[in-house]
């Protein structure tokens, strides 16, 4: 690889699919700016979402309610609670079995309302530390028709936050390495803490009682995927913001580029237009091909000679 891509992460963009998107890929380009997206609108159903043993959580809720409801409600006065520890606790109720059904299938009916609020509020921007790959160009480029960006690695730490309204903001992000695994990240414990309370037959929005889920578990279910992406060789700079319950206010950061690089496949119109971008920046822009060798591989060739020319 060009050595002046070392210590670099890439952001692959694609070109030639419409023409309002085109220009307004360029034009963050230009801006050297890098938008926060939310996994519920990554290619990867799973990307963030949390696992629930079912099973498991419904045994430990059962264990409690045979114990009787004082530990689990501790500390919550509401009518429709103490309504319920008084039906439990009434052993001549005939409907007792038939309450805990409705109770025990509230509780599964918030699971996917907990997920949903996780995957909406947590922010990321997705990086590759593999520029060589010949699916990343063709799943994130657009078949090699886009365009990558390289940063360096230690200037996307330093790097400079924004609201939507393009207002600065500090704000603490963690730029880091995706795992790949076959098993998902376990968040019962986390669901038990918390759902059991709120979880009773009325009008209510659970999500309004979450709590915050351990630093650990929020990290590893933000950095977890599948064996299957493996070749992605993802980082990512993600913003847990103040609390997770609501969405954060970081909208992009904005960071100048280390270089350029076009696809195989990049239109001489888009190249220009690239090309013209590196110059007024004083960066690389450098040109992905295949190559004449006899095996599956890409090169990376010079096409703008900026270097040349300041010496």
């Amino acid at each position: 690889m060009n050595t002046k891509l070392d210590n670099c992460l890439f952001r692959f963009r694609p070109l030639d699919k419409t023409e309002e998107e085109d220009n307004r890929i360029i034009t963050n380009l230009e801006r050297e700016r890098e938008y926060f997206s939310t996994p519920i609108h990554f290619n990867d159903p799973f990307d963030t979402l949390l696992y629930v043993d079912k099973n498991r959580l419904l045994g430990k809720i059962k264990q409690e309610l045979d114990k009787g409801l004082d530990d689990l409600t501790n500390g919550i006065d509401d009518f429709v609670l103490r309504k319920l520890m008084e039906f439990e606790n009434d052993e001549r109720n005939p409907n007792k079995n038939i309450n805990r059904m409705l109770y025990y299938g509230n509780i599964i009916q918030s699971i996917p309302k907990v997920r949903a609020e996780f995957q909406k509020n947590i922010k990321e921007i997705c990086f590759s530390s593999n520029i060589m790959s010949v699916l990343m160009w063709a799943h994130y480029a657009n078949d090699h028709k886009g365009f990558c960006i390289a940063y360096d690695i230690n200037k996307l730490k330093e790097r400079q936050c924004f609201d939507h309204k393009g207002n600065s903001i500090e704000y603490k992000l963690r730029l880091k390495q995706v795992k790949y695994t076959n098993l998902r990240v376990d968040m019962t414990e986390y669901m038990y803490e918390y759902l059991p309370k709120y979880a009773f037959d009325v009008p209510t929005d659970v999500t309004k009682f979450m709590m915050e889920p351990p630093q650990k578990y929020l990290e590893e279910l933000i950095l977890t995927k599948a064996d299957i992406w493996k070749y992605e060789e993802e980082w990512r700079l993600y913003s847990i913001s103040e609390t997770l319950l609501k969405p954060s206010i970081i909208s992009y950061i904005q960071q100048k580029p280390k270089a350029i690089i076009v696809g195989t496949k990049t239109s001489l119109e888009n190249i220009k237009k690239l090309k013209i971008i590196a110059d007024k920046k004083k960066i690389d822009i450098l040109k992905m091909e295949a190559s004449d060798e006899n095996i599956f591989k890409l090169n990376i060739t010079k096409i703008n000679d900026y270097e040349k020319n300041r010496k």
